[in-house]
């Protein structure tokens, strides 16, 4: 009976999709990290539009990684 409670083949392929979404917003959260602490090396000019826009990318980031992987996880729990 086990077989009848595992996820469709439709499920498991929008799960992956969800998983993967998570992933990339997570290297974008990442990517405005490194974008925050100047990794790239230091512009003056472009200094204050870099920490801007890479706390923007951080928070944007990890905003659509955590609702990616808390859609993930509801398609698990579906029966």
């Amino acid at each position: 009976m086990r077989v009848a409670t595992d996820l469709s083949l439709k499920n498991r392929i929008t799960r992956m999709l969800w998983v993967v979404n998570a992933i990339s917003g997570s290297f974008f959260a990442l990517l405005g990290g490194v974008m925050v602490v100047n990794l790239f090396g230091y512009d003056p000019q472009l200094a204050p539009l870099m920490a801007r826009a890479g706390t923007s990318f951080v928070v944007i980031g990890a905003m659509l990684g955590l609702y990616s992987f808390w859609k993930a996880r509801s398609i698990t729990g579906m029966r």
